[in-house]
């Protein structure tokens, strides 16, 4: 419970209380006069507190909202992010597999040009979520920010394969380079790519089960 709520719960409760005290004893007999200015002075505490009331009532219901409005954006950002990691990473393990047949291509003909596809808008999800990366807590964005940028730098690799530069190499740079690509930064994409997908899904979870 936040400290708004605990605040909320507090008044409440001192407001009940002063109307309890205010009912007083009713077998204890009053003078007439004192009662009628007693029943006034009651009447308008009563009238007070239930506006009270009301208004820590519409306080509450605002604090519900936005807390349900701020879980709702957060899971939404979670959930698309996850989607576009699992399909990026699906592509990936693919690329990999693709550059294992091209090592063998280029032993079996030097002369073979393998052919690299990349994506003009790689990640447009993450792209237009970047500025509300901080909605999601910090044990969350660390791995999908790492995540990316191991996709960024694998896709600016990646781009410079489909230039004329990489098509002029010899079939044994080629070869280097490829086998490179895929021990140290498309292999290791899997793991990178599930860490932050353990860490999103988590989140998740967490956020449904979670009260408050």
């Amino acid at each position: 419970m936040s400290r708004g709520h605990l605040v909320l719960f507090v008044l409440f409760g001192l407001v009940l209380g002063g109307i309890l005290l205010l009912g007083g004893d009713a077998d204890t007999p009053v003078p007439r006069d004192t009662a009628l200015l007693d029943g006034k002075a009651s009447a308008a505490v009563i009238t007070a507190a239930a506006a009270l009331i009301v208004w820590l009532l519409t306080q509450f219901r605002g604090m519900i909202e936005a807390r349900d409005a701020r879980r709702n954006a957060q899971m939404a950002i979670a959930r698309v992010l996850k989607a576009e990691i699992a399909v990026n990473n699906a592509a990936r393990q693919r690329s990999a597999r693709s550059f294992d047949d091209a090592i063998k291509m280029l032993r079996e003909k030097p002369d073979y040009q393998p052919y690299v596809s990349v994506e003009a808008e790689k990640n447009p999800i993450f792209e237009q979520y970047l500025s509300e990366l901080s909605r999601l807590p910090e044990e969350v964005v660390g791995p999908v920010v790492d995540y990316y940028k191991h996709d960024g730098f694998l896709n600016s690799v990646m781009q410079d394969m489909t230039t004329s530069r990489f098509a002029g190499l010899e079939s044994e740079r080629k070869i280097r380079l490829l086998t490179y690509l895929n021990s140290e930064l498309i292999k290791p994409y899997d793991e990178k790519a599930n860490d932050a997908i353990r860490h999103l899904d988590a989140f998740i979870q967490s956020r449904k089960r979670s009260l408050w």
